[in-house]
C-alpha cells in the first residue's frame, strides 16, 4: 500500500499522478493529468504477473489495442498504453459517476432508469460486437453511471486477460476469475463475477458474442429487482444454478415490472445461446421499443400470473359467478338441521382476467365478474396454509389428533385438477405435538419458514427448512407472531411477547445476513402489535393493535422500519387478523371479525392504504382462519371452515327420548356418522 501511494505526485511518461481511485485483480488504478493535452485520464496499472509475462502482455496489447478503436459514447475510450520503468499501464478515458453496483445497492430500479441505462450498454456491446470484440466480463461493477445519468461500459477488452489467483486489494474491477469483494464479508453470501458467467463461459467453452448478452441479461435482472438471478454459498452452487435452473421470475420479485421486460429478460438469459439474443442489436430494439411504449402512455400490462415466467400463454380459468354467490351456494349445499359439524379445508381462490389484484387496484374498472374458486383439500385437518409467491406451492398445516403436521402440494391447474390433488403431497414434517402459529415461503421460494411450539414449552421456536427437503433449522426461540420479509428478502420482522421482560413486546427485525437483531418498538402487552406485514415498498410494516381507540376493538398501526414511528390506518367495532399486502401496496387484505358474523366467523376485506377505507370481499356462511397472496396478487389461498347441519325427525312425545330419525348425514371425510 505505501509503496503503491508513493506513486502520488510523480510523473509517469507524460501523465502525472494526482490520487489514487482504487485497485483490483487487474491492478491499480489512479487519477492523472495528461500534461500534454492538460486533461484527466484513469490510469491503469498492470499486475506484476502480466507486466512481467511476456506472452500475457504481448495478448493484453493486442487486445488493448482492438479496444482503443472503440470510440463509442457508451464505452470508456482506452487512450494510450505504456510502459515505465518496467510498470506497465494503460490510460483511460477518465469518468465521474459511480457504479452500475452501487447504484443497485441490493434495490430494483425505477423502471425509467433502467431503460435509460439498458438501451446505453446495450448500444455499447452492439458497437463492441461490430468489431469483433467480446468483452467477457459485463456486470454492475465494469458498467459507470456518470452524473447525467448515462452508462459507461468500463474495461473492454480486459476482462480476457484473467490471470487466476489474482489478488485484490480495495475496491474498482475484478478479473473474471476473482471475487467480489463485497460479497466475502459474510459466510455463505453470494459470489461475484462469478454469477455474472453464461453457461458457456461456465463450461470453459469456446466464445462469442451471445456470451456478453447472457451476462447482460443476468445485469438487466438484477437493476429490476434489485437481485442476481443465480446465487449461492460457493462457486459449484452458483455454475450448478447457471448451467441447469432457472431464476426465480422477476416478478416475484417487483410485481410492477411491464411484462414485456420480463420477456425481454427470459429471452437474454437462455442457457441455449442459439435460443437467445443472437444480437445486441436485437435486444436494444425491444428495450427502446419498451421505452417508446411506456413513454407515450401506452403502458405494458403488467406480467401474467403464472405462465409468463416460462413464455407460455397464461392457462385459461373458467368463468363462474361472484364471489358471495359462490360460496353461499357452496354453503346450501349442506343440508340444514339439528346436528352440527365442521369441516375446514384449503380454497385456492384465483381471478381470471386482471384478477383480484386488478379488481383492488382502482385505477381500471372492476371486472371482478369472473373467478374461479377451487378447493385443495377436504380431509377437514387443515388448520394454516400459506401459498409461494409464483403461486405453485401451498404449504398447509395438518392437524388430527393433537398431531400436527407440515404439507406441501403442487397447485393444480383446472385441467387436471382431480388427478393432481391425489398425487401433489408432500410431507415436509412429520405429525408430532406441535401447535403452529404461522406457515410460509421465502420470497426466493427455496425454503419454507414456520413458527411452532411443542407441548410442554413455553416458548415458540422459529424454523428454516429447504423446500425439497432436509433437515430443519431452528433460527430463534421466542417469536409470538408469524414473521414478515422485507421487499430484498434481507430482514424479517416479528414480534415477541414477555420475553425478555414479563408484561411487555417487542417488534424486532433480524438480519437473514448477519443474524442481528433490532427493537423497532417496544411497550405493554396491552399495546402488542401482532401479525405484522412489510409493505412492497418496504416503506412500512402494517400490524394489528387490540382497541387503538376507545370505541374501536382493534385496527391497523403502520410502523415506519427505520425509526419505529406509528401511524394509525385503521380502527373500528371489529377484531382483524391475518393482514396481507397487496402487490401494488394501495391495500391490505385482512380477515375481519364482527357483528355481521355475530363475531363467530371471519370475513375477507380490504383497506385500502393509507386512507385505512375497508370493504368487504366475502359475505358468506364461511369462517376463514388464514389468507396469503402470490406475488402478482392473481391468486390467495385461504383455510375455509363450515359449519354443517343435520336434519332429524321425531314425533312431540319422543323430543327429550332421543329417539328421532336422522334425514340427512354431513359426514366429515374419513368418518363414520354417529348414531
Amino acid at each position: 500500500m505505501a509503496e503503491s501511494d508513493s506513486l502520488i505526485g510523480q510523473t509517469i511518461s507524460h501523465y502525472r499522478i494526482v490520487e489514487r481511485l482504487g485497485g483490483g485483480g487487474m491492478g491499480l488504478v489512479y487519477k492523472a493529468q495528461d500534461t500534454r493535452l492538460g486533461r484527466f485520464v484513469a490510469l491503469k496499472f498492470l499486475p506484476e504477473d502480466v507486466a512481467h509475462d511476456q506472452q500475457a502482455l504481448e495478448r493484453f496489447r493486442r487486445e488493448a489495442k482492438a479496444a482503443s478503436a472503440l470510440n463509442h459514447p457508451n464505452i470508456c475510450t482506452i487512450h494510450d498504453l505504456g510502459e515505465e520503468n518496467g510498470k506497465a499501464f494503460i490510460a483511460m478515458e477518465f469518468l465521474e459517476g459511480k457504479t452500475l453496483k452501487h447504484t443497485i445497492a441490493g434495490r430494483p430500479m425505477k423502471l425509467e432508469q433502467v431503460l435509460t441505462i439498458a438501451i446505453d450498454v446495450a448500444d455499447g456491446l452492439d458497437a463492441a460486437h461490430g468489431k469483433g470484440i467480446v468483452h467477457r466480463d459485463i456486470k454492475p461493477a465494469n458498467i459507470l453511471v456518470t452524473c447525467s445519468g448515462r452508462a459507461k461500459i468500463l474495461d473492454f477488452g480486459l476482462a480476457k486477460l484473467t490471470m487466476a489467483g489474482s489478488t485484490t486489494d480495495d475496491t474498482a474491477t475484478l478479473s473474471a476469475n476473482a471475487v467480489d469483494l463485497d460479497h466475502l464479508t459474510s459466510p455463505g453470501s453470494t459470489l461475484g463475477t462469478v454469477a455474472y458467467m453464461s453457461p458457456e463461459q461456465a463450461c470453459a467453452k469456446e466464445l462469442d458474442t451471445r456470451t456478453d448478452l447472457f451476462s447482460f441479461g443476468t445485469v438487466l435482472y438484477e437493476m429490476a429487482t434489485g437481485r442476481v438471478p443465480f446465487q449461492g454459498q460457493s462457486p459449484a452452487i452458483i455454475f450448478e444454478a447457471i448451467l441447469n435452473r432457472a431464476p426465480v421470475p422477476p416478478f416475484r420479485l417487483n410485481p410492477n415490472l411491464p411484462e414485456e421486460l420480463q420477456r425481454i429478460i427470459n429471452k437474454a438469459l437462455e442457457k441455449d445461446r442459439n435460443l437467445r439474443y443472437q444480437h445486441a442489436a436485437d435486444i436494444r430494439a425491444d428495450l427502446q421499443r419498451l421505452e417508446r411504449d411506456t413513454e407515450s402512455g401506452r403502458a405494458p400490462r403488467s406480467v401474467a400470473p403464472s405462465d409468463s415466467a416460462t413464455g407460455r400463454p397464461p392457462t385459461a380459468v373458467p368463468a363462474h359467478a361472484s364471489t358471495s354467490s359462490i360460496m353461499v351456494t357452496a354453503a346450501r349445499q349442506h343440508k340444514l338441521g339439528a346436528g352440527i359439524t365442521s369441516l375446514f379445508a384449503i380454497l385456492l381462490i384465483g381471478a381470471s382476467a386482471y384478477g383480484i389484484y386488478a379488481f383492488f387496484s382502482r385505477a381500471k374498472p372492476i371486472p371482478f365478474q369472473s373467478f374461479s374458486v377451487n378447493k385443495i383439500t377436504d380431509t377437514g385437518k387443515a388448520a394454516l396454509a400459506a401459498i409461494s409467491r409464483d403461486g405453485k406451492y401451498i404449504l398447509n398445516v395438518e392437524d388430527e389428533n393433537g398431531q400436527q403436521s407440515l404439507w406441501l402440494r403442487n397447485v393444480p391447474t383446472p385441467v387436471k385438477w382431480q388427478y393432481q390433488l391425489a398425487n401433489s403431497n408432500t410431507q415436509i414434517m412429520p405429525p408430532g405435538p406441535f401447535s403452529y402459529r404461522g406457515v410460509q415461503f421465502s420470497p426466493e421460494g427455496d425454503y419454507v419458514y414456520f413458527v411452532r411450539r411443542e407441548a410442554g414449552q413455553s416458548q415458540n421456536e422459529l424454523y428454516r427448512a429447504p423446500v425439497l427437503g432436509g433437515t430443519a433449522q431452528k433460527l430463534l426461540t421466542g417469536a409470538a407472531t408469524d414473521i414478515t420479509f422485507s421487499p430484498d428478502a434481507q430482514n424479517f420482522a416479528y414480534a415477541t411477547a414477555n420475553k425478555p421482560d414479563l408484561g411487555k413486546f417487542r417488534l424486532v427485525i433480524h438480519s437473514l445476513e448477519t443474524g442481528k437483531e433490532n427493537d423497532l418498538v417496544t411497550g405493554t402487552m396491552d399495546r402488542f402489535l401482532y401479525d405484522p406485514t412489510w409493505s412492497p415498498d418496504g416503506k412500512a410494516i402494517v400490524c394489528v393493535v387490540r382497541q387503538p381507540t376507545s370505541n374501536s376493538l382493534s385496527g391497523l398501526v403502520a410502523i415506519n422500519p427505520l425509526t419505529g414511528e406509528q401511524t394509525l390506518l385503521y380502527a373500528g367495532p371489529g377484531y382483524l387478523e391475518r393482514p396481507t399486502w397487496l402487490p401494488d401496496g394501495s391495500g391490505l387484505l385482512a380477515l375481519l371479525r364482527d357483528k355481521e358474523t355475530n363475531f363467530s366467523r371471519n370475513q375477507i376485506v380490504e383497506i385500502s392504504f393509507p386512507a385505512g377505507t375497508l370493504r368487504r370481499i366475502t359475505h358468506d356462511l364461511n369462517d376463514y382462519s388464514d389468507l396469503r397472496l402470490t406475488a402478482d396478487g392473481h391468486t390467495l389461498v385461504t383455510v375455509l371452515g363450515q359449519t354443517n347441519y343435520d336434519l332429524f325427525l321425531a314425533s312431540a312425545s319422543h323430543l327429550n327420548t332421543g329417539q328421532a330419525e336422522q334425514l340427512t348425514c354431513s359426514v366429515l371425510p374419513g368418518r363414520r356418522p354417529d348414531r
